[in-house]
Parts: C-alpha cells; structure tokens; sequence
C-alpha cells in the first residue's frame, strides 16, 4: 500500500511539473556606438521562485531555456560597460522573448578598474545626445494602456504635453503646437506620418499603420531635442523596429472589430538573417453595425508592414523595412429629400482616397570599436483624392468640389557615429531630401462639368548636414551640443541652428537639466509654388518657420521602478507666415490641411509655456501608474501684431493611466483605465446675426479661437485576459474608449433650418473587443 501511495504521489508531482509552462529567452548584447558584440556579458534572469544565468558567446548572443512564462527581470552585467537592467518582461508560451540590449560604456575608472555607475533608468531615452523632455514608449505599452488600442500614437497621448487634437482621431498636438511640426522617423529615417486617413499637415489620421507586432522600444520628445532632427518645431517621434526571430519561425493572428491581422516572422538566409511581416485588413463600419455610429459612410483600410535584417559579415549588415497603408472612404447620397431637411449630409455624395506609401534601406558598419557608419536610401509616396456630389431635388448628382494630391519624396542618409575617447562622441549625418508634388484642384462649371481652378506642381531638394557631440565631464556632470543646418534649394533659403544641453546629478537620485535648442521647418510645400496669372511665384522667398526652446527639468528616480519630474519650458515662435485672409487674423500656425492661395508676410510671432509635472511607476508588483498634468498657453500673433489664441490653446491638463495584473496560475488578468480631463477645444466663434442674414454659417474672424467649449473628460478601460497554453498564448481583450459615453463638445456649428447654434460633439462610448493567438 505505502509503494503505491509513494507511485502515487510521484505521479502527481510529475505531472504538476509537466504542467509549468515554459519558454525560452534569446537575444544579441551589443554596444550602444558602433553596434559590435559584446562577449562575455552576463545575462541573469529573475522570476518568481528561480533564476538563471548565462553568458553572450563571440557574437554577443545569449540564449536562456525553459523559463516559466510570466513577468521576468533581466539584469546585464559586462566588463568596461555600465549595468542595465530590464523588468517586467513579458514570457509568453506561443512565442520566445527575443531582446536587442545596447550597453553604454562605463568611462569613468579608478585605479585602472572601471566601476559601474547607476542603473540605467527606464524613463531615459534611447538616443543618449538627448538632455530633456524625452521619454521612451515600449511596444507593450501600445497594448497594455487603456485606450491605446496597439497605437504607438494614441499611446503617446498618455505624455506630458501631448494632447489629441480631436478623440476620434490620432493626430498628436504637442506643447501647443501644429500638429504638423511633429517629425516621425523610423529607423533613423524621417517618413510620412503612418497613419491611415491622414492629410498633409497633420501628424495623424484615424488610425496606425504601423503594428504593435513590429515596434521595439522608440523615443518620444516634446521639445528641445537634439541636433540630428530637423525640419520640426514641435517634437519628434523616433520609432525603432524589431528583429525577427533568427531561430524558428512564429506566428501571431488576431481578429476582432478593428479587422483582422496576420503577422509571421523567422530565420532568413545562412548567416543569421530574419523577417518580420504583418499585414492587417479593416473595416470600421462593423462599428456601425454593432450601433456606434463612429464615422460617416463606408470606411475601409488594409496596411502592410515588414522589417527584413540580412547580415553581411560581423561588420557589415543590411535593413530592408517599410509600411504601406491603403483607405478609402465613402458615402452614398440618399434618395430621400424629408430626411436632407433635417440631416443635410445625407444629401451628399463623396469619395475620399488616403494611401501611404514608405521603403528604406540601411547599411550599418562597424568600421571599429570606435566608428560606426550608417548609409540609407528612403522612398515615400503619399495621396489624397476626394470627389464631393451634391444629390438635387431630381435625385441627379451635381459636382461640386474634386481634389487630387500626390506627394513624393527621396532621401539619401548619410551618418558617421564617432568616439575618439571614451568621454566623447561625435555624430555627424548629411542627409538630401528631394521632395515632389502634385495638386489639382477641380470646380464645375455652369454646365456642371469639372473644369482646373487650381494646378501645382513642385520639385524641391533639402539639403540638411548636422554635428552633434556628447561629453561626459565627470560621473555628475554631461553636456550635448551640436548644430542642425538646412539649405532649401528652391529659394536659397537656409538656417543654422544650434542645440545645447546640459545635465547634472546633484544627488545619486536627483537630476537637474537645462536645454535650448533652434529648430526651423519648411512651409507647407504648395505654399512656395503658388503663382498668379503672370506665372510669378509670389511666396517663393519666404523663410523657414522657426522656434526656440528653452526647457528646465528636474529629475527624482524614486526606488527601482518609480520617479517623478517636474519641467517647464518656453518656446519662442519667429517668421510665421501670416496674411491678411479672414479679417487679416489667419496664421499657418493655425494650418490643418488643403491647397493654399494666400500672398504671406513671414512677420508673426507666437509663444508657448508652461509647466509640467509628471509621476510615474512602472510595471511592477503587478501594477503601474502614469500620471502628469499641465498649465499651458498658447498664442499667435496675426499680420497687424494682434495677439491671438492658437487653435490648440486648452490650458490646463490633467491625466491618469493606471493598471493591475493579477497571475491566475500561469495566466494573466488584466485592468487598466485611463482618465483624461483637459479644457476644451477652442474655435472662433459664429456670428449669428450674419449667418441668419445670408442662410448659411458666417464666423467671427475678428475674434479667432476666442471661445472654447466647455472642458473635455473621457474615461477608457481595458480588461484582458492571457491565457498560455502549450505553444500557444491566447489573449482576449476588451477596450472601452469613453465608457460614461460623455458627450464632449468638439465645436459649434450653425442650422440654417433652425437659424441656430448648436454644439457638435465627439465620439461616444466605443467597444473595441479582439482576439489574439501567437503560436
């Protein structure tokens, strides 16, 4: 009897033990400069309950067996390099964890010993040439933020300083600023903004291009960044994209009421290549069916994204990635003239294009340990057409408005990365862009045939060069400094921009920070090809838009997984094009999107500043918590001096993100809201007795942005649930953006019907519900 019980209980203890869901954990270990291996690096993993070690082989590659999926922290420690750490880290059973880790030498030696300095913190940037005002966004945060909805984008907008222009949509309004002085890179590369339904102008559209599946951890800045970006006022998000796995191939497909998306990756070629692809199809009118009426007519979108890594030799490597985003949307007119008197949209017909197009290629080279060389060639396309009909009282269509756009640009990227002792780096980049457009512009005639109110077409080169350096004075005490120039080809025009920061550790825990910067930008395109009837280019000569930023931060790293900063910050705006449309108050500064015929004087000014505080604790304990808020102003002057709200001047900002995990065995439940509360969106205001004077809606723009709604609150929650089975992890996810289904203003607008002023409002209570698969 006692043999069996003892079979018995050994049974029952293998087959728990058969029960612990494993995964392997693999990854490369390289310098942060010049991108060569680092051997012999040290690589602990920590769980609950265990922990293992391993040390990088000659190529920098390491690889841990068999750890138990669940949260996971990794510690990395190598001779001559600084200490890094990474917790957090997700294991799943479907797919193996594969990690990129840069080291940062440790130039600071005592007794011929190098010793290590503090532990990198998470909340510090990538890009080691930034002082202030930069933060990094992992790819988990895209899926694990309440509202966030795996959009890089919408992610961002949980940042101090950072503000949707408008809930249904993820255009990205930083500091007060356009939205369309937001530069987006990939790879080291600038790109159109990847989003799909975006205009010229604008920093977003409806929704990301790019997939969760394909991002790695990317830096996001608000102000006074470093000298290798330019044509940008606004801030810079610099997005970085995974390898795929070198050793197996995998797979992840997810469906749910955003559509449906695929993705693949795995080994490539003999010498350590791999490929990462993920192609997604939607279709946003599920939405309507299930009741939520998000958007007008037929929206439909389907994008492509790929990163393709194919090794050389151990110095030299080759990058092919890209993104392209195709959408459409439409709306049939209705035959129903009752339904037009109190829904005149009905009475429309239109057909709106927006595809966007991008490819580039990267050549890395470790010329030696102290030299780095990047060579890269990039092209984008981007197009907008749309055909607008109105459906008359004989149910016959008449054209009313047609616009076509196409936009083209090539980029040649040239970057040395240099550091002739261990205190110092140089980088130095020249990069040539050579920008296309074409605009037609088509209004009808008496016989309601389309007939070109409107051609443009443009050819300009960008010529930009900048040096940068990084000079590490002492353990406390670092200083960046560089120089951004540009030369626009096309009218000579060109700057010369310095950039300076400067960063202190008063204490082991405690930085402060100062930073200013120059940044300048070209005008919207079309504005310098412009021309009369004499074929004269009237705005041809005008001047880069520019700005100075002026920012100070102070830093607090509170324990391991928490810190908080407060920073505030300045910008001067100079040579904004204004001109003497609508009561000589508009500004570019003010510029969404569409053709413009103005004659502009570069003599406006605007300002921005305020204050920002912010604390955070990372994922931890199984809990996080993100919140800042902000005081803000922002303003314009017009072509007569008179000072004016800009568009996106809301004021005051406050936000909440905050989630819990809780481990149900070797599964994962999930809870996480977001709280938004901000002023309202401004807007100049109707004038009432004009509009009801001639039957249509007439604004005041002798008072531009002068009223604002009432102030904007949303709420979003998000619940998920991991569910790890052998070589397979499944994930169902529930995203509820605005769940009170507030109706918050987003303007006014005038009802010829009722001669009167109504607010319009935007999105309500949106479910968003998705299943994931990897395996």
């Amino acid at each position: 009897m006692k043999k069996w019980l003892i079979l018995l209980f050994i049974g029952q203890m293998v087959f728990v033990k058969a029960q612990i869901l494993v995964q392997n954990v693999r990854g490369i270990v390289q310098e942060n400069n010049n991108l060569l291996a680092v051997n012999n690096a040290r690589i602990t993993a920590k769980w609950t309950g265990g922990q293992d070690s391993v040390e990088t082989d000659s190529l920098g590659w390491f690889l841990i067996k068999n750890v138990p999926v669940g949260r996971l922290e990794i510690s990395i420690n190598a001779d001559g390099y600084m200490h890094k750490s990474m917790s957090q880290l997700y294991v799943g059973a479907g797919k193996e964890l594969v990690l990129q880790i840069m080291l940062e030498p440790n130039i600071v030696r005592m007794q011929a010993v190098q010793i290590n300095v503090r532990k990198t913190a998470k909340h510090q940037t990538i890009n080691d040439m930034n002082t202030v005002s930069g933060r990094q966004l992992s790819a988990e945060e895209s899926t694990l933020y309440a509202g966030a909805i795996n959009d890089p984008a919408r992610a961002a907008m949980g940042f101090a300083g950072v503000l949707a222009a408008d809930d249904g949509l993820n255009v990205i309004v930083v500091r007060g600023n356009n939205p369309s002085g937001l530069i987006w890179r990939m790879e080291g590369m600038d790109i159109p903004s990847p989003n799909h339904f975006g205009s010229i102008g604008s920093s977003g559209g409806g929704v990301s291009i790019l997939s969760a599946q394909l991002m790695a951890n990317s830096d996001f800045f608000t102000g006074a960044f470093a000298a290798e970006y330019g044509n940008g006022t606004a801030g810079v998000f610099d997005l970085h994209l995974r390898k795929g796995n070198r050793h197996k191939r995998e797979y992840t497909a997810q469906a749910g009421v955003l559509g449906l998306d695929f993705a693949a990756e795995g080994p490539l070629g003999k010498k350590g290549g791999s490929f990462l692809i993920n192609y997604r199809y939607s279709t946003l009118s599920i939405l309507g069916i299930i009741g939520v009426p998000l958007v007008d007519g037929i929206t439909n979108f389907q994008d492509l994204s790929y990163t393709i890594f194919l090794p050389i030799n151990t110095k030299l490597n080759y990058s092919f990635f890209g993104f392209s985003g195709l959408s459409n949307q439409y709306q049939n007119a209705l035959k129903d003239s009752m339904v037009w008197k109190t829904n005149k949209s009905k009475q429309e017909d239109w057909r709106f294009v927006s595809n966007t197009i991008f490819v580039g290629n990267k050549f890395v080279y470790s010329a030696s340990k102290k030299h780095l060389v990047e060579a890269k060639l990039g092209v984008s396309f981007y197009n907008n057409d749309f055909d607008g009909s109105r459906m008359d009282l004989e149910y016959q269509l008449k054209p009313e408005y047609k616009e076509q756009l196409k936009n083209y640009n090539y980029s040649l990227n040239l970057t040395s990365n240099y550091k002739p002792i261990p205190k110092w780096t140089i980088k130095t980049g020249l990069i040539l862009d050579n920008k296309t457009m074409d605009l037609q512009l088509k209004l009808p005639d008496d016989n309601d045939v389309y007939t070109t109110f409107q051609s443009q077409e443009a050819n300009g080169n960008l010529l930009r060069f900048y040096t940068q350096n990084k000079y590490q004075i002492s353990r406390k005490l670092s200083v960046n400094a560089g120089i951004n120039s540009m030369l626009f080809l096309h009218n000579k025009q060109k700057t010369l921009e310095p950039r300076l920061g400067i960063r202190y550790a008063m204490a082991p825990k405690t930085t402060i920070a100062l930073a200013y910067g120059m940044h300048s930008q070209l005008l919207p395109l079309n504005t310098y090809y412009i021309m009369n009837k004499l074929g004269v280019q009237y705005n041809k000569n005008l001047p880069m838009s520019s700005a100075q930023h002026y920012v100070i931060a102070l830093e607090q790293r509170l324990g391991k997984s928490a810190f908080a900063k407060i920073e505030t910050y300045y910008q001067n705006l100079s040579k904004q094009a204004v001109s003497n449309r609508r009561n000589n108050t508009y500004s570019l500064i003010n510029y969404s999107s569409g053709l413009i015929t103005d004659t502009f004087y570069s003599i406006g000014t605007g300002q921005n500043y305020g204050v920002e505080l912010t604390y955070e604790k990372y994922l931890s304990q199984g809990y996080y918590v993100l919140f800042n808020t902000s005081i803000s102003n922002s303003s314009y002057t017009d072509i007569k001096n008179r000072k004016h709200n800009t568009q996106y001047n809301v004021g005051k900002v406050i936000n909440l993100s905050a989630g819990k995990e809780w481990q149900i065995k070797q599964n994962t439940l999930g809870l996480g809201t977001k709280l938004l509360f901000t002023g309202g969106q401004r807007y100049t205001p109707i004038d009432p007795a004009a509009s009801n004077a001639q039957q249509t809606e007439v604004r005041d723009f002798t008072k531009p942005y002068q009223a604002q709604v009432p102030n904007y609150f949303r709420a979003d929650i998000k619940v998920y649930y991991t569910i790890n089975k052998r070589k397979t992890t499944r994930t169902w996810s529930l995203d509820i953006q605005n769940v009170s289904n507030r109706k918050n203003p987003g303007g006014q607008s005038y009802s010829v019907e009722k001669q009167d002023i109504t607010y319009w409002y935007l999105t309500p209570l949106i479910p968003i519900l998705s299943y994931k698969i990897q395996f």
